[in-house]
């Protein structure tokens, strides 16, 4: 079972979630092994780690072999042709035994044709008291608009029934990480 606790894992940053066409993807990863035993970056310094792209149609594309440096991580620009597709784009590492990686958007910007306000009282309210509030809908060039279908939806607050005491590696592994393991 230590398999569990010493996968090779990759941790990779962009510079942002989200990306026009024409664009560049400015990113960085590095790979370890996620142990709690010390150890250095050595196990993966100065390797060769081949790149890939998944689109959102999940087509991959090679994008080329990078060599890590003493950390066990590289960087790297890819730029997003007018070309591609709208949607989730996957960039992830392989190596000889593990695959891993993140994700980011490519998305059109299309600029709003009307801007929606609120407008609610300023006090707080108690529970099951009656509320009025003013939906305005607005053309930016200036008009109401009109004939327009409106739907809402009033929520107190969401509610997750999981809880995990708080742990020393919550930071890192995300809350409850622990959960089920081993003594």
């Amino acid at each position: 079972d230590n398999y569990r606790y010493s996968e090779i894992k990759a941790y990779c940053i962009t510079d942002r979630p989200v990306y026009r066409p024409g664009q560049k993807v400015h990113y960085k990863f590095w790979v370890r092994r996620a142990t709690y035993d010390v150890k250095g970056a050595e196990e993966f310094a100065n390797q060769k780690i081949r790149l890939q792209l998944i689109n959102p149609k999940g087509e991959i594309s090679d994008k080329g072999e990078f060599a890590t440096d003493e950390f066990g991580g590289f960087e790297g620009e890819l730029p997003i042709e007018d070309d591609f597709p709208l949607g989730q784009y996957r960039l992830q590492v392989v190596g000889p035994n593990f695959s891993d990686g993140n994700s980011f958007r490519v998305e059109e910007y299309k600029k709003p044709e009307y801007e929606v306000t609120v407008d609610a009282p300023v006090e707080p309210i108690q529970l099951g008291e009656k509320v009025v509030a003013t939906i305005n809908a607005k053309y930016y060039f200036g008009g109401p608009v009109t004939q327009a279908k409106v739907t809402y939806k009033i929520e107190r607050k969401e509610y997750d029934s999981r809880w995990f005491p708080i742990s020393r590696w919550d930071w890192l592994y995300g809350r409850g990480y622990w959960w089920f393991a081993g003594e």
